[in-house]
Formats: structure tokens, C-alpha cells, sequence
């Protein structure tokens, strides 16, 4: 490795050092900002959900590098983990009343358009 690169490689090691302490310091905000719009009960946007959607995307990425330039199987490995966790939360946190019945019918729905093939191309 010359100088040159190692001087390149110490620059985006400090950069992402850097911009890894504004990022805690911006999530500690935002969890406050999220928790005082939950306790309002507040709903999310259309912008919202798109954000909430694309902070999973970029949350999943962090925990697979290694898909973040296969687009469809990275897609594919999405789905996969949030049916995987979605399993775990079913047997470890057992839903109760009309609200988990509501959560169990509409899950079971989306999982029969998955199983019936309308969610791959």
C-alpha cells in the first residue's frame, strides 16, 4: 500500500468515524422526537411510512453488507428476515384480544398473495 492510498484510507476511516458520532448523536434526538409522537399517538404520513420503510432498508444493509449490491436477492432477504422475525414475535409474544386477531388475519392474508405468487417476478 503506498502512502497516497494509506493517506486515503485514514481519511474515509476518520470520516466514517466522524459522521458514526453525528449519526448517535441525530438517532438520540429522533428516538425522543418518535417517543413524545407516540405517547400523542400520532400517525405517520405517507412521507412517514416511506422514511420508516427506507430506515429498515438501510437497518437490514448495515446487517448484510454483503447483499447491498444484489438488489433482488437483497430485496428477497428483506422479506425473508421480517417473515423470520415475524415467526419469533408470534411464539414468543402471543397476542391477545381483538387487536391480535386483527394483526393474525391480516398477516395470514398477505402470506396466502405471497404464497399464491404475486409477490415475485
Amino acid at each position: 500500500m503506498t502512502e497516497k492510498e494509506a493517506l486515503k484510507l485514514r481519511s474515509l476511516s476518520e470520516a466514517v468515524s466522524e459522521e458514526r458520532c453525528q449519526l448517535l448523536e441525530l438517532l438520540t434526538i429522533a428516538i425522543s422526537y418518535c417517543t413524545d409522537a407516540k405517547h400523542q399517538a400520532a400517525a405517520l404520513s405517507d412521507e412517514g411510512q416511506a422514511g420508516t420503510e427506507r430506515l429498515l432498508e438501510l437497518f437490514f444493509s448495515m446487517q448484510h453488507p454483503e447483499l447491498m449490491n444484489a438488489e433482488h436477492a437483497y430485496e428477497a432477504e428483506i422479506l425473508l428476515e421480517a417473515l423470520t422475525a415475524l415467526c419469533a414475535a408470534v411464539l414468543l409474544h402471543p397476542g391477545y384480544g381483538h387487536q391480535a386477531l386483527g394483526i393474525y388475519l391480516e398477516v395470514q392474508y398477505l402470506l396466502d398473495d405471497l404464497m399464491d405468487g404475486g409477490w415475485f417476478e
